[in-house]
């Protein structure tokens, strides 16, 4: 909600839009969610370079880099994995607030409640299913088609940023929960 949310710009554990990110855990839980969030845009930056690159070479000498697509696919679905933290840590997820904006400050946080029951549900049952899926491909011996890349690291990956998702999602149910009953 946007009376919660710092201000625009606000970066670090300060800039979350849940009680508590300041102190203790929640600190930590904010670096580390800024730490997720910055790998992910260094990947993406390292696409971006690897792209231009790619192309300049098919232009200009007919020779883009080999498997440049599968490096950019496995690296941009590693990168918005990672960003997921970061992005619910912040309160940086699209809220509608036509609806919620004229709701009492209680119902705004229950609504909040809500959704992090319901995301934290979303991350264990997605990570639940990577964790299957990449077992599958780690057993398989399942590459991409031209570098030969093993699949099941970018499974690994994606794990990460949705685990750091799921302790988000607890942690803010936590916040919400003991700013209830204060």
């Amino acid at each position: 909600m946007s009376e919660r949310a710092g201000s625009p710009g606000e970066t670090g554990a300060s800039a979350s839009a849940w009680p508590g990110a300041d102190e203790g855990f929640g600190r930590h839980l904010g670096r580390i969610t800024e730490w997720l969030g910055i790998f992910g845009g260094a990947l993406m930056l390292l696409v971006m370079l690897m792209t231009t690159i790619s192309v300049a070479g098919r232009a200009l000498f007919g020779r883009p880099i080999v498997g440049d697509y599968e490096i950019t696919e496995l690296a941009c679905g590693i990168a918005i994995f990672l960003f997921l933290p970061y992005t619910q840590f912040t309160g940086g997820n699209i809220v509608a607030e036509f609806f919620t904006a004229r709701m009492s400050r209680r119902n705004q946080l229950r609504l909040d409640l809500i959704h992090n029951v319901v995301f934290a549900g979303f991350a264990a049952f997605l990570g639940w299913r990577i964790v299957v899926g990449g077992i599958e491909k780690y057993e398989s011996l399942a590459t991409s088609m031209m570098l030969r890349l093993p699949i099941w690291i970018a499974y690994l990956a994606g794990l990460a940023g949705l685990a750091g998702l799921l302790v988000v999602c607890v942690w803010i149910v936590a916040r919400l929960l003991a700013e209830k009953g204060t």
